[in-house]
């Protein structure tokens, strides 16, 4: 038993040492046509620096300075996320404002709740990272047409909800099974994974990763 414990806090401490990795080395920056909520994800935990101290950025079509590719958002919410994840390697208390900002300026967009559940995932600050989730989950669910109860998601439901909005929804689903987890609430983490698992939608949307440590932590 104490060799399986080992085992998962292992397991998690390298999911740790590689966000840790990721804040040494740079901004990865990702051109998407569309919001993709996973590659979002990716690339906040890859915020470092690059060469020379130099952060990586693309140039928009008004030739704005951009990071991170956040889809169809308002230009001036984005204005601000942008400024977030720029200042997000050298001033962090900063880049959590910047983003706190975006949500209030609009909390329609689901891209700022992303940012911020994210980062303070990596710093460890659970509990707040576990409210600004279920608050983006909760304003995803309103925007798909979906229960606010996830428990009471079925595939009829995702079929029929707004593809964007459900998608965001699940991916945040995931990333509270993960902020459960860490929190060492495996009983809440696995009940996430199961529904996940239910709906079809546990390997879209990273899930299997999460079982893994949830199984490395119980066996």
């Amino acid at each position: 038993m104490s060799q399986s414990l080992s085992r998962g806090s292992e397991l998690l401490g390298r999911v740790g040492g590689c966000i840790s990795c990721a804040a040494q080395w740079g901004l990865r920056c990702l051109q998407l046509a569309t919001a993709n909520w996973h590659a979002i994800g990716t690339s906040l935990l890859d915020m470092s620096y690059a060469k020379g101290g130099e952060s990586r950025e693309f140039m928009s079509e008004n030739n704005t300075k951009r990071y991170i590719e956040f889809g169809d958002v308002p230009p001036s919410v984005d204005e601000i996320l942008q400024q977030g994840v720029s200042l997000y390697r050298q001033d962090r208390a900063a880049a959590d404002a910047r983003f706190q900002d975006a949500i209030a300026l609009d909390p329609t967009v689901l891209p700022s709740y992303l940012c911020l559940y994210k980062i303070y995932t990596y710093q460890g600050r659970l509990d707040e990272a576990y409210r600004i989730a279920l608050a983006g989950l909760e304003e995803a669910a309103r925007q798909a047409g979906l229960s606010a109860d996830w428990q009471q998601w079925t595939r009829e439901q995702l079929c029929s909800a707004s593809d964007q909005p459900s998608r965001f929804a699940l991916y945040t689903l995931k990333a509270l099974s993960f902020i459960h987890l860490k929190r060492n609430e495996l009983a809440e983490s696995r009940r996430i994974l199961t529904k996940l698992e239910d709906l079809g939608q546990l390997e879209d949307v990273g899930g299997s990763v999460v079982t893994d440590l949830a199984d490395a932590l119980e066996t």
